[in-house]
């Protein structure tokens, strides 16, 4: 099953062309532990915020997925194995092995990658013990002990906070479903891996999409993002630690206390 992409690289018009696009490019990442050995300021995931629902893929969430794609003969491009700390879930190399032996036998151009920022040295050893299999992305620039600003720009900015309408084609402007991927996370399946499930984890909500072909349904898909990008930053682009008011009544009604919400005083 394969979508043809808009042609010459168009950048999508609507919802229905944004949502071929993302089904074209075929990523889509595993965030197999919301637990990570590090706290980095403005987390992607959320590793840094205290009082949010945090959770692992097990096993069976992972073979329950490759089955799900196998059974409707979508094929994947990339696969990536992220987290959190994706090394310290205790079942880190049967899931590597479950997913390179559906690479041999579903999908053999299949492309697998591991994010890790191998702090540690069990996390280096067991990178290594899969190297040969995938393609080891190292978060470089990380280092034990220390805080790190990843450079991502403010999720905690609901745009219409700074008078910013979130439309149709503001969120069609969002790169992350599209060029970096749709996520499967203990909240279920997700538009994008970089924010969409840390606000329903924050806000103590599940995914309404429970299967690979509800990520494919366009009415699905559609609905999430009109329901998490309306209150997503990413689109509006603020660096530093900026977080809006709509967040920072979240964040007091959740008894969150991010530490990077001193830079907001």
């Amino acid at each position: 099953m394969r979508l043809k992409k808009q042609a010459g690289g168009k950048m999508a018009e609507n919802f229905k062309e944004f949502h071929e696009n993302a089904i074209y490019e075929a990523s889509i990442e595993l965030d197999i532990t919301d637990f990570c050995n590090m706290k980095c300021f403005m987390c992607s995931r959320g590793c840094d915020l205290n009082n949010i629902k945090k959770g692992m893929l097990s096993i069976s969430d992972i073979e329950k997925f490759l089955k799900e794609s196998v059974d409707i003969d979508y094929k994947w491009k990339i696969i990536r194995i992220i987290g959190g700390e994706p090394t310290i879930h205790p079942d880190f190399i049967e899931i590597m092995d479950i997913i390179y032996d559906y690479k041999i036998k579903h999908n053999t151009d299949l492309k697998i990658w591991l994010t890790t920022n191998g702090v540690t040295e069990k996390s280096r050893q067991l990178a290594a013990a899969v190297a040969e299999r995938l393609f080891v992305l190292d978060t470089t620039g990380k280092v034990a002990g220390e805080y790190v600003n990843p450079g991502f720009w403010s999720p905690y900015m609901k745009p219409s906070d700074l008078g910013i309408t979130a439309d149709e084609q503001f969120m069609i402007r969002c790169i992350a479903p599209s060029e970096y991927a749709m996520s499967l996370t203990s909240a279920g399946y997700c538009i994008c891996g970089c924010h969409s499930s840390v606000f329903l984890r924050i806000l103590g909500k599940d995914s309404e999409m429970k299967s690979v072909k509800d990520l494919l349904n366009i009415e699905k898909f559609t609905k999430q993002m009109k329901e998490l990008c309306s209150i997503c930053g990413f689109q509006v682009k603020t660096y530093e630690f900026n977080v809006s008011d709509y967040w920072k009544k979240v964040f007091e009604e959740k008894n969150i206390k991010p530490e990077f919400m001193e830079y907001n005083k």
